[in-house]
């Protein structure tokens, strides 16, 4: 953790390329949370996170805003609705989870990178915030069976149920990633 912040304080924004949906966006192709395979969901103070607010959080908590990402339409319509500003590259659609419609990697390519320097010139001009959410913070983890629940909670966590646990803390980074 500590090791991980101290790299990342040496950047002055973050850009995502290839990203998905959080799990259960029922338009997100390839939608997961961490785990396609372990997790059911993520909720941090009873909403709904993904990937993407992860990684925005962590970063906006080290002042770094998240300026750009890529990814499907629901990637990119998941982090327009959580960081204002943000500029994205669309370059499929997901029909569902396991079904898309692509472009071609040549295309792909060229729209990932005229809208990478795009990113950048418009955070230039107008600098997008970092992502930050006041605290107490409590991240909860649903995971698909109980045994996979077992192996999550350790020191900090509490149980919930079979499937669910939970941990509270007054620092997002101590939490995001835990």
């Amino acid at each position: 953790y500590e090791v991980r912040v101290e790299l990342c304080r040496d950047y002055d924004v973050c850009a995502i390329v290839g990203q998905h949906a959080m799990a259960g966006t029922v338009d997100g192709n390839m939608n997961h949370t961490q785990s396609s395979r372990a997790v059911e969901y993520f909720k941090l103070n009873d909403i709904p996170i993904g990937e993407i607010a992860q990684t925005a959080l962590f970063f906006g908590a080290l002042g770094i805003p998240m300026i750009y990402l890529t990814g499907d339409h629901a990637a990119c319509r998941e982090a327009k609705e959580l960081i204002p500003g943000i500029t994205v590259a669309e370059v499929k659609k997901g029909l569902s989870r396991s079904c898309a419609i692509s472009l071609s990697k040549e295309e792909s390519r060229g729209i990932i990178q005229e809208n990478a320097k795009v990113a950048l010139a418009s955070h230039k001009a107008n600098p997008v915030e970092p992502l930050k959410w006041s605290g107490p913070f409590t991240l909860e983890k649903r995971f698909f069976t109980s045994d996979l629940a077992d192996g999550a909670c350790g020191p900090g966590w509490e149980r919930v149920d079979p499937q669910t646990i939970r941990r509270t803390a007054e620092d997002i980074l101590e939490i995001i990633y835990s």
